[in-house]
């Protein structure tokens, strides 16, 4: 607990935020290389730090690992990754999708990460339903933002068959 305090205490810290990568890859190789049984021990004190860790983020380089770490919890305990944690982290994970400057790698890791999730979405039908209502509002939103920014930069007259 005193490792991953730490760990959690540099990534926080802004006098260590070019080195976040660095924090990141050593939390990655605790929970993905370490003694199985402490860890597991950890699981719900680190999911909590990942889930509000993921608030903060603000780089997508430090979306990667993790993901992975996210990732590599969900799929070996999943016992203890809880509806909140799952709903919380696809809260962010979307938000981050809809950004159109992040990499295609970058991409491809929060889609397989949608994907992993499969059991989660299914269990949590509500919140999914809800999540993709939203995701269609949003679109339809955008398409008439879109549809508005056309007309004005047409002119008044365009496409009335009035025009002088």
């Amino acid at each position: 607990l005193i490792f991953l305090k730490w760990i959690f205490h540099h990534l926080d810290s802004p006098l260590y935020r070019d080195k976040r990568l660095l924090f990141l890859a050593t939390l990655k190789e605790f929970v993905i290389k370490g003694n199985v049984y402490a860890i597991q021990i950890h699981i719900p004190f680190i999911l909590s730090y990942i889930t509000r860790f993921l608030e903060s983020v603000e780089l997508h380089e430090h979306l990667v690992p993790t993901l992975e770490i996210t990732d590599y919890i969900y799929q070996n305990f999943n016992d203890q990754f809880s509806t909140s944690h799952f709903q919380e982290i696809v809260d962010f994970l979307v938000g981050w999708r809809l950004d159109l400057s992040i990499p295609n790698s970058t991409v491809k890791i929060i889609r397989e990460s949608f994907v992993k999730f499969r059991s989660s979405w299914i269990a949590n039908e509500v919140f999914t339903l809800d999540l993709l209502g939203k995701l269609v509002a949003d679109m339809f939103r955008l398409s008439n933002k879109d549809m508005d920014s056309q007309k004005t930069s047409l002119g008044p007259d365009t496409g009335t068959g009035t025009g002088t």
